[in-house]
């Protein structure tokens, strides 16, 4: 009896692992095939770069007021000038052929922008803005050798930020304000437009599995609301996002 009972457990130990044995070699083989066929057009990285940003800003009329009260906590000028900013992605780059490929992902991008009127008047304005942007941003790549020019676009929305404005009169601090950026499309609730897009180009050196890269961006949406301090007068100014950064991306499965 202990025989037949010993002979009769032997089917039911190996059984497990032949079928573990066999999962496991099949799983392998499928990982080859998609390492050997699939992982060549497609890559996965994450990017990380610095750069400078600014608020292109177009006032309605040469005698823009920048009175705090009347434009609700945000004020820019034309002297608007680019501050740092730096960005963090995940990245999928698609071979489209031998010499294009496709590339998206998540961008989380902080930009930065500091604006002022002309300090040489009596009464002037100092303002700094910082607000973080999730993006997606889409380039078609043409590869060069080891060079690659890409165009597209890019798509952000607004997630948080905070801004902060000085008014001096003859050279002294006489008023300062600062709050959260408020989102949304009611010009006397909110600051920004949530919603954001513009079209971006890029240039870089790809290796075998680091991408070094310099990129523009060009917001084409005016992220400034209307606002209409009585019945009587509208004003549409213009608030365009611009960036320039350079950055650097690591690739797994990477050619």
């Amino acid at each position: 009896m202990s025989k037949v009972k010993m002979s009769s457990s032997l089917p039911l130990n190996t059984s497990p692992m032949k079928k573990t044995l066999s999962f496991g070699l099949s799983l392998a083989l499928v990982c080859c095939i998609c390492n050997l066929t699939f992982g060549q057009a497609l890559r996965v990285g994450i990017k990380g770069g610095t750069g400078f940003a600014k608020l292109d800003y177009t006032p309605n009329s040469p005698t823009d007021s920048f009175d705090v009260e009347y434009y609700a906590g945000l004020s820019y000028s034309k002297m608007g000038s680019f501050r740092p900013t730096f960005l963090l992605a995940g990245v999928l780059e698609y071979d489209l052929s031998k010499d294009f490929f496709l590339s998206s992902g998540l961008q989380g991008s902080l930009k930065f922008s500091h604006a002022k009127t002309d300090p040489s008047l009596s009464i002037f304005n100092d303002f700094r803005l910082r607000v973080l942007y999730l993006q997606l941003p889409v380039n078609v790549h043409y590869r060069a050798g080891k060079f690659f020019l890409g165009a597209g676009g890019y798509a952000g929305l607004g997630l948080v930020g905070n801004w902060k404005e000085e008014r001096y009169d003859d050279g002294e601090l006489v008023k300062s304000a600062s709050d959260q950026v408020k989102f949304g499309s009611d010009p006397a609730d909110s600051n920004l437009k949530r919603f954001d897009a513009g079209l971006r180009a890029e240039l870089g050196l790809g290796l075998k599995t680091i991408r070094l890269s310099v990129a523009y961006e060009h917001g084409l949406v005016n992220n400034l609301n209307q606002w209409m301090p009585n019945e009587k007068e509208i004003f549409n100014s213009r608030l365009l996002h611009r960036s320039i950064t350079v950055a650097a991306t690591y690739y797994w499965l990477a050619k």
